[in-house]
């Protein structure tokens, strides 16, 4: 089995199943190809808005997700109208970083 480790350093807490590190340091600086876990925070009209405890929040649009079965294929009206069948407030997910905004900082 492959090992979880923690991006950041700092105190280790447990709440029932979940293992969460707090952290001293400054926020999560994302690079190109990291990979996150994050949570929902607002559904939109073609994208989802993420917390990745970074310094700003994260963008997943709806045409970078592949839907069940690993299909990605071109998302329509029909798609943005059930994107809370995929993910809906407070779930958590896991992604790479596709690209940055080098202008506010944003993923």
């Amino acid at each position: 089995t492959a090992d979880i480790v923690a991006s950041v350093s700092g105190l280790t807490l447990l709440t029932e199943s979940i293992v969460s590190v707090s952290t001293t340091s400054p926020r999560y600086h994302p690079e190109v190809g990291d990979v996150v876990v994050g949570r929902i925070i607002d559904v939109a009209a073609n994208r989802w808005r993420c917390e990745v405890f970074g310094l700003q929040d994260a963008i997943m649009p709806i045409r970078n997700v592949t839907g069940p079965g690993s299909i990605l294929r071109r998302k329509g009206h029909e798609d943005e109208l059930t994107m809370r069948t995929l993910f809906k407030e407070d779930d958590v997910f896991v992604a790479e970083v596709q690209r940055m905004n080098l202008n506010d900082g944003s993923v």
